[in-house]
């Protein structure tokens, strides 16, 4: 685990070293720049020429450049996840795109029917279900980082300028939670001091022999809606990810239907079954009844069902197992305990199966 400041100041150190991916760093805040000129002329022919040698100069000195990015790293934004699983990372890249080593406020903002009022925020880490928590890291790699209070508006970690670290949320799903519920995490980055906790705050007045500071901070867009989440030129920076939970909504039926009364003189199978009547008949003793048994899975979230199972057990008295249709199920039974299965069931489809009894 690094130390809380974790950022070596001699990051920022050089100057005009050449950043990962070719590019060049940029001048720090204070540097003097010179520019001088010289001059020669003469009076006409045959007469010496003056040499003049910086005959005028004029030097500036480098503004400090304040610029912070945060990005979202989970694609479009949305994380799909299921009830009850542990240990979600949402992670987060903030970077500093300014020309001078930069401190760092980081706060998370929750919001979402399985937001602020379900998830807990725990400032030490916990993999309890329903909390959260926050790690700042070298890499996306929990393990690799260590936890940061956000409750506490300090220094999450200096930052050299060209160079970045992660914000890394934590989240254990509620096992109660259901489809379609979510939970929006939206991370912001406030630039302060090296070393500090005192926010940067932006200073045109020194002229071009002082150090300015200026925020060159873009307004930036939502990864997740691509709206507008953070204004321009304000030492700050926000993005944001949905925890979106994806789950299979099965909702079971089960009617009951006679198809022939039994009566003496007429003939039918009712171990295989036959075409529901118009009208409806009744129940009798010697009666075949026939009873539908649907799923369907209604998730708005698209996400199938996998490895359903059905158990009906008949009752012991009033009917006598006769017969059933699969469909698309696997039947058994034994006994008087029929068992189906089905291997999966795409969202908005609906599969039944039937059995057929004879009414004692």
């Amino acid at each position: 685990m690094f130390p809380h400041n974790f950022k070596s100041l001699a990051l920022g150190a050089a100057l005009s070293v050449t950043l990962a991916g070719g590019a060049l760093a940029q001048t720090a805040p204070d540097v003097l720049v010179t520019n001088t000129i010289d001059l020669t002329y003469n009076s006409g022919e045959n007469t010496p020429t003056v040499e003049q040698e910086d005959a005028a100069s004029v030097a500036f000195r480098v503004d400090r450049k304040v610029d912070v990015v945060v990005t979202a790293q989970s694609g479009d934004g949305v994380v799909e996840v299921v009830p009850g699983r542990s240990a979600v990372v949402l992670p987060f890249l903030v970077e500093n795109n300014g020309n001078d080593t930069q401190g760092m406020i980081i706060d998370v903002a929750t919001a979402g029917s399985v937001g602020e009022d379900v998830l807990t925020y725990s400032r030490t880490g916990t993999d309890a279900e329903g909390s959260y928590y926050v790690v700042i890291s070298d890499t996306t790699a929990v393990d690799d980082g260590e936890i940061y209070n956000v409750d506490t508006a300090l220094n999450a970690g200096n930052i050299a300028a060209g160079d970045d670290y992660y914000v890394l949320v934590v989240a254990n799903v509620p096992i109660d939670a259901v489809d379609e519920q979510f939970a929006d995490f939206v991370v912001t980055a406030l630039v302060t001091n090296e070393d500090s906790n005192t926010p940067v705050i932006q200073n045109r007045d020194q002229g071009l022999a002082g150090v300015n500071t200026v925020f060159a901070d873009a307004a930036t867009l939502s990864t997740r809606t691509g709206n507008q989440i953070n204004g321009a030129f304000n030492g700050s920076d926000s993005d944001e990810t949905r925890m979106l939970l994806t789950a299979p909504v099965i909702e079971a039926t089960k009617t009951a239907v006679v198809l022939h009364e039994g009566l003496p003189g007429t003939t039918f199978q009712c171990a295989t079954g036959g075409t529901v009547p118009s009208s409806p008949l009744a129940a009798i003793p010697g009666a075949c009844v026939q009873y539908t048994i649907s799923v369907e899975n209604k998730s708005g979230s698209g996400t199938a069902a996998t490895s359903i199972s059905i158990t009906d057990e008949l009752p012991e008295e009033g009917i006598v197992y006769a017969g059933h249709t699969a469909g698309e199920f696997t039947v058994t039974r034994s006994g008087r305990v029929i068992t189906a299965t089905l291997a999966n069931l795409p969202a908005g489809e609906t599969e039944s199966f039937t059995i057929r009894v004879t009414v004692d």
